[in-house]
């Protein structure tokens, strides 16, 4: 059970601090477009593998399964399209 309220505390925590970032990032402007892109590439190859991974193992935990979605907010492409909203200088 500690396992899993761990799981649970690391979930809410990632969600929170995301949350923050894509709040405070969707307001900065960066005008280099290429630069932008290649920003939101590489935020991609390293957040989506690892956010996937953890999610994979956090889904097949014994009493979570079919209930995960209850604790997950986002799912891989929800992730991906936040990242490619940042550093357009929007409000979301």
């Amino acid at each position: 059970m500690l396992y899993l309220s761990s799981k649970l505390t690391v979930v809410k925590e990632f969600t929170m601090q995301f949350d923050e970032v894509c709040k405070a990032h969707s307001t900065w402007v960066m005008f280099d477009e290429q630069l932008r892109e290649e920003l939101r590439i590489s935020l991609a190859r390293l957040l989506l593998p690892a956010y996937g991974n953890f999610n994979g193992r956090f889904q097949n935990l014994g009493n979570i399964g079919k209930n995960a979605d209850r604790y997950i907010k986002y799912s891989a492409e929800d992730i991906e399209a936040r990242v490619k909203e940042l550093l357009k200088g929007t409000m979301s």
